[in-house]
């Protein structure tokens, strides 16, 4: 009884919880007359504790308690009333059986009829929230896709002249481009739909930046943590007729941009005319030219990594892998002379200190010889440095 009178307080109407509540106050009174009416010992106590009865007899039976959800008998007429009037006119069409009787479902209680209609009512709410996030996301997605395909547009030679230096000027102004920026050729990048653009690039805090040079100009930023090396692509089908064309004629951003237009390598077979390009690449979609690499590694100062028969091999060691990832880097003019005497000091300086045998040292530097990857010169100083080390 406590808990139906609980449930009623906390999920009947208005009116039931003023009745309940009612009922509660007048049984306390009762108890507090007859308590009353024992210590002054005044009949007078006595005839309230009978009035605070009557009163809470006569509102219990104004309502009707069913598990919990209590409703006077005027609201549950009504709630039959429109329940009837809603399903009249969906049943009104369907043909009845009259060699059958009719079946009326009986639900338990008032509860039970309330949960399942706000199932329901929660059911469909859902479904169409479902079905309003889908049609949203379809439609961001195909926002996203027009704006793509909009601004994917690599520059042409009529574009190209258009770039003045007034209007340079005034991008990198508009993009904040730092003044440490470096520019790229970005060769190729299917996530970007970039194609031969131009761009420039720069470091700031934990991003790196991109602003492609388009006929609307792209930024694009990428957190330093995801670039974790800079792979290589070598030997890539190239036209030199017709790649960068918008880019070998007389304007601002051709002269500006020409110094980083790749290298082209020919074919050495006999009447075979195919050109090829070297590609160095970060995030493994963007590439750029080889003339734009030296801009990568000195922003990013990430692990240049090459995956070919020599650095997969396990016949050499990662000190003469290396120096020959080092001499790829000179032949393809990343780095100079000069900055691949200090590559390849720092390497033979790394191997005179190792724990590798003194037959292993001497057998790696005549492999480096015998592939020009070092001069004699250069081994004959760095034995003398492991001699040295081993006094």
């Amino acid at each position: 009884m406590i808990r139906k009178c609980v449930n009623t307080i906390k999920y009947g109407t208005a009116k039931a919880r003023a009745i309940v509540l009612l009922s509660l106050l007048f049984g306390i009174g009762t108890v507090g007359a007859i308590v009353c009416a024992i210590v002054f010992r005044q009949i007078l106590f006595i005839f309230a504790a009978v009035a605070c009865v009557f009163v809470v007899i006569t509102l219990a039976q104004t309502l009707v308690i069913q598990g919990g959800v209590v409703e006077d008998a005027k609201n549950a007429e009504t709630q039959d009333t429109k329940r009837s009037k809603r399903t009249k006119p969906q049943d009104a069409d369907k043909k009845v059986d009259h060699m059958k009787p009719p079946v009326f479902a009986k639900r338990k209680n008032e509860k039970e009829a309330s949960n399942v209609e706000e199932e329901h009512n929660r059911h469909k709410r859902k479904k169409q929230q479902k079905k309003d996030a889908d049609e949203g996301g379809q439609e961001s997605q195909d926002r996203e896709e027009r704006m793509e395909e909009q601004s994917i547009v690599a520059l042409t030679q009529e574009t190209v002249t258009t770039y003045d230096r007034k209007k340079v000027k005034k991008t990198l102004h508009k993009f904040k481009v730092r003044r440490e920026h470096r520019m790229i050729f970005v060769d190729r990048s299917e996530k970007l739909k970039a194609n031969q653009t131009p761009a420039y690039i720069w470091v700031e805090k934990k991003d790196f930046h991109l602003l492609l040079i388009e006929q609307e100009p792209r930024h694009i930023t990428i957190p330093l943590y995801q670039i974790k090396n800079i792979t290589y692509l070598k030997k890539q089908p190239a036209n030199e007729d017709i790649d960068y064309a918008a880019y070998k004629g007389s304007s601002v951003l051709a002269d500006m941009f020409r110094p980083y237009l790749p290298d082209y390598a020919h074919s050495t077979v006999v009447d075979d005319l195919s050109a090829y390009k070297n590609l160095y690449g970060i995030g493994n979609d963007i590439y750029v030219t080889n003339r734009s690499a030296s801009a990568l590694f000195d922003l990013l100062g990430v692990e240049f990594q090459v995956d070919d028969r020599v650095t997969m091999s396990n016949k050499v060691n990662i000190y003469f892998k290396e120096a020959y990832k080092s001499n790829i880097l000179l032949r393809d003019n990343v780095i100079d002379a000069n900055g691949y005497a200090d590559r390849i000091s720092k390497t033979l300086d790394n191997l005179a200190h190792s724990t590798i045998s003194y037959a292993e040292f001497k057998d790696t530097l005549n492999l480096m010889i015998r592939n020009k990857l070092i001069t004699q010169e250069f081994a004959s100083y760095y034995m003398g440095v492991r001699d040295d080390l081993t006094r």
